[in-house]
């Protein structure tokens, strides 16, 4: 049976990080559970657990959520330790390293670390060679396992061999999004020459400037959602926090930077449901502007969580020489992907098995959707 917190939980726990139900806290321990799981699946349960810790007087509810917060703070730190050891390692080449994502969102927007959960330490190069000149680096620090979905994606991951001292996940992209829709929309060039630094990293360690974060956060939502079909919270908190500290004599830069981009109708579509969600506060010119310069875009706004329309409109993005490569490697990666996906036990036969289900599922899955 299901339970009513997971039927209408998402509303209400964007209603309680954004502040519109403060005065609301779970009543019973069954009841905090299916709140912690629900908030766990949706990437926000340290905000949450952070919020109700300073506003809770029952003894019992106060003791349940110190201990997740006290395990998140430890994880944290952990998570921070080593994530600097290995862009100090990585700036000490030469090589130029943007972190992206929560690695850095954390340490700038987010009022303490920890409240914003961090499962990979994601990364970006100028080039794949600069990427792969990284991963033989890291390969000394221990990073000797990972996968790679083909020569034509624009990320790989590393990590520590199983039983190893503590290790980060790391994404390695030598694009801003590993999809050819929106892969060479912010050129390395131009966020490097703008980023801010990320002292809480390293001295060397930087990251993107604001707005560009915010573009970034609002395209990597629509690949989160055409490709699992999961509109995640974390994403839109993260939209939320970046818009609220958005000054309104910096909204014009942040329009026509992304109009420049072509990613109106992405900004416009992940803006609109923060507000919907979170009560985003956003100047009505900006929502106006945005819905305008959208109709001339190629992407189609009310599309992007379709994922045959997303993956023809990668299809289209890339050069005529490189499509069929591209199509090849998205029914087949090499095997270490393979094996990321479904298991690392399996054999050859039970990988394809696997992967043709998958395909399976997801074809019916768009049809649906599409009619």
């Amino acid at each position: 049976m299901t339970r009513p917190v997971f039927t209408a939980g998402r509303k209400r726990l964007a209603e309680i990080l954004s502040g519109q139900a403060d005065d609301w806290t779970p009543q019973t321990p069954g009841e905090l559970q299916d709140w912690l799981e629900v908030a766990r699946e949706e990437g926000v349960i340290n905000p949450l657990v952070d919020r109700w810790c300073k506003q809770v007087d029952q003894e019992w509810l106060k003791q349940e959520l110190s201990a997740v917060l006290h395990a998140a703070v430890g994880l944290s730190m952990a998570y921070r330790v080593e994530a600097t050891r290995v862009l100090e390692a990585i700036s000490s080449r030469g090589l130029r390293v943007l972190v992206l994502k929560g690695a850095a969102l954390s340490h700038w927007l987010y009022p303490q670390p920890h409240l914003r959960y961090c499962g990979d330490l994601d990364v970006l190069f100028a080039s794949r060679d600069e990427a792969g000149e990284a991963v033989t680096l890291l390969q000394d620090l221990g990073y000797s396992e990972g996968s790679e979905q083909g020569s034509e994606s624009y990320e790989l991951s590393r990590r520590r061999a199983a039983g190893d001292r503590f290790g980060v996940e790391l994404d390695i992209h030598w694009r801003l999004i590993n999809a050819p829709v929106y892969a060479n929309r912010l050129p390395f060039d131009c966020l490097w020459d703008e980023s801010i630094p990320l002292p809480a990293l390293g001295e060397e360690a930087r990251c993107l400037l604001p707005r560009h974060a915010l573009l970034h956060s609002a395209m990597n939502r629509v690949v989160n959602l055409y490709a699992a079909a999961d509109d995640n919270l974390k994403c839109l908190y993260d939209i939320h926090l970046l818009a609220a500290q958005t000054l309104q004599e910096d909204w014009p830069q942040v329009m026509e930077l992304a109009a420049s981009a072509g990613l109106c109708g992405t900004m416009l579509s992940g803006l609109g449901e923060s507000r919907r969600l979170f009560g985003t506060a956003i100047p009505g010119f900006v929502l106006t502007d945005l819905a305008q310069q959208q109709e001339t875009e190629s992407l189609d706004a009310d599309r992007l969580d379709r994922w045959l329309y997303m993956q023809k409109a990668s299809l289209m993005a890339l050069p005529w020489r490189m499509r069929c490569k591209w199509v090849w490697q998205r029914l087949l990666p090499p095997d270490s992907y393979l094996q990321s996906m479904y298991g690392k036990n399996l054999g050859v036969g039970q990988l394809l098995l696997a992967r043709g289900r998958a395909l399976l599922r997801r074809v019916v899955a768009a049809l649906r959707m599409s009619g």
